[in-house]
């Protein structure tokens, strides 16, 4: 306990000469620990050097403790917490978040070549130092090529010049703008250069032309990948088929294989919705929940690597400060995944009611309608029987499971189905079984079915509105649904409308009783009743 107010800490550097350490707080003091006997720390003293916050703290050449402020000044003090002198006038904005000085000996500056410091009285030259403003959320090393990136809202790429020992800058780029979320690289299939890619919280994934990139980082190719959903991770997948793909990861607890070629979605499966704990998963992705399992491990888990070897695994949390090595067993994962048997029989557990529930018999009656339904309704002509249904009828029977994808969600589900076969068959599909169609239906609908919250985050961010009940007006809902997004027209809207609105005979409404149906000022509440007719009308925040 302190007599006096020291603020946060904010960083803590050792003296590698002495017993004692350095931490910086947000007050603008210092505090002074020093080691005892017995291995702790105890703090001596306290000293206010500054008014403004402290955000960083380095130890130059084991003689002078640097400071960098949120007023954007760097400040010299001896080990006595003397001061020496300060830089300024960077010509940056906000915070200094980081100082990195060179280890040349030869590269020191005199402080006479700069005008902006403080009078000194004798002489004080420092070696050539860099500032941040800002942190790097990821780094990736690239062994086999030598080469370094590092992201945030950039790409920047390093090179090692191994005649040099020093790291060439290749470039950078802002292809996104949002975060970066991961970077990764994939070998090329026809070049010795590997292809560079960067994913971001823009839903885009970015191709950088490192064969043209000399003194900035060229953009290939941009693709949105993600329609609703936030992608957060992405690796190469394994060789084990005969295509190249990546995988993908969103926060919809869904993962989606990629062409890496033609940037096509190939496959989605519904991921372990385990939250934040470290698991396993049997390849290929199935959307089978017998074939992964999950350990917490950390309260929130920041970052994942496996050793060359695949026998453990090295995890780092986000809030606590540890790293934990684990011991792969792979054994148990396939001795549990053999007990959820073959077939359907373990995505039973994944349907409401399992399979004698009323969900999949409901599902066995739509699929065999379908069946009669592409063959005409009042047809007199003998059918044909099979067990299979056609690739068309596969939106409409989604909609009557109470499954309502986008446009761009059902052409992903057809080429799915359509190119399942063709590279080792040569040909595409044009129908599916109830097998197939029930994993399809199971690994593509959302995890957690239709929330509420998901209405109000949208009627919030139409309506620009920071609290209340937000609202719309008709013309203006009716206005954003023909122009933004997938596209509907005024009959397709209020086609919408009349198949959830019966009149008072239990007959379908007039095109004018539909327009008096909806008010002029349409709330999500109203919306959720009106519209999706949601039996409980309860927000989820």
């Amino acid at each position: 306990d302190f007599n006096t107010v020291i603020g946060n800490y904010k960083q803590t550097v050792l003296h590698p000469q002495s017993n004692q350490a350095f931490t910086a707080t947000d007050n603008g003091s210092i505090i002074v620990w020093s080691q005892l006997k017995n291995g702790q720390w105890k703090a001596l003293k306290v000293v206010n050097i500054q008014k403004d916050a402290i955000t960083t703290l380095v130890l130059w050449n084991s003689s002078f403790l640097v400071t960098g402020d949120v007023t954007g000044k760097v400040k010299f003090y001896d080990t006595q917490l003397k001061f020496k002198t300060w830089f300024e006038n960077f010509g940056i904005e906000g915070s200094i978040i980081g100082i990195s000085f060179t280890s040349e000996s030869d590269k020191n500056t005199s402080i006479s070549s700069y005008k902006n410091l403080a009078e000194v009285e004798s002489s004080f030259t420092v070696a050539d130092f860099v500032i941040t403003t800002d942190k790097s959320s990821y780094l990736y090393f690239k062994p086999e090529d030598n080469e370094v990136l590092t992201s945030d809202k950039c790409v920047i790429v390093f090179q090692w010049n191994q005649q040099n020992c020093l790291w060439f800058y290749l470039g950078k780029s802002r292809a996104h703008y949002k975060e970066v979320m991961d970077l990764m690289f994939m070998p090329a299939l026809d070049e010795d250069m590997a292809r560079l890619f960067s994913l971001s919280l823009d839903r885009m994934l970015v191709e950088y032309d490192l064969i043209n990139s000399f003194d900035s980082l060229k953009v290939l190719v941009s693709d949105r990948i993600e329609q609703e959903a936030v992608p957060l991770c992405f690796i190469p997948y394994p060789p084990i088929v005969k295509e190249n793909f990546f995988i993908v990861a969103n926060d919809a607890f869904k993962i989606k294989l990629f062409n890496s070629t033609t940037k096509m979605c190939r496959q989605t499966t519904l991921s372990p919705a385990y939250g934040s704990q470290v698991g396993l998963t049997i390849l290929p992705f199935d959307g089978n929940p017998y074939k992964s399992m999950a350990l917490i491990a950390h309260k929130q888990a920041h970052d994942v690597a496996c050793s060359f070897d695949g026998k453990y695994l090295f995890t780092c949390g986000g809030s606590d400060p540890n790293v934990l090595m684990w011991v792969i067993d792979y054994s148990a994962l396939e001795a549990a995944s053999c007990l959820g048997g073959d077939g359907l029989n373990p995505f039973y557990s994944l349907l409401e009611g399992g399979q004698n529930g009323h969900l999949f018999s409901e599902l066995e009656d739509y699929f065999y309608f379908c069946q009669i339904r592409s063959q005409g309704i009042d047809t007199m002509m003998p059918r044909e029987v099979s067990s299979k249904i056609s690739l068309s009828e596969v939106p409409f029977l989604m909609r009557a499971l109470g499954f309502y994808p986008t446009e761009e969600e059902i052409e992903n589900m057809i080429n799915e189905v359509k190119f399942s076969e063709y590279v080792d068959t040569g040909k595409c599909m044009d129908s599916l079984d109830l097998e197939d169609f029930t994993k399809l239906y199971l690994n593509h609908r959302p995890a957690f079915g239709l929330q509420i919250s998901q209405v109000e985050k949208a009627f919030k961010t139409v309506t620009h509105q920071d609290g209340g009940e937000y609202k719309i007006q008709k013309e203006q809902l009716i206005k954003l649904l023909q122009e933004k997004g997938e596209h509907l027209n005024e009959s397709e809207f209020f086609d919408c409308i009349m198949s959830s609105t019966v009149n008072s005979d239990n007959l379908l409404c007039t095109e004018e009783e539909l327009r008096n149906y909806l008010p002029k000022e349409i709330s999500s509440s109203t919306f959720i009743k009106k519209v999706l007719k949601f039996p409980e009308l309860k927000v989820i925040d």
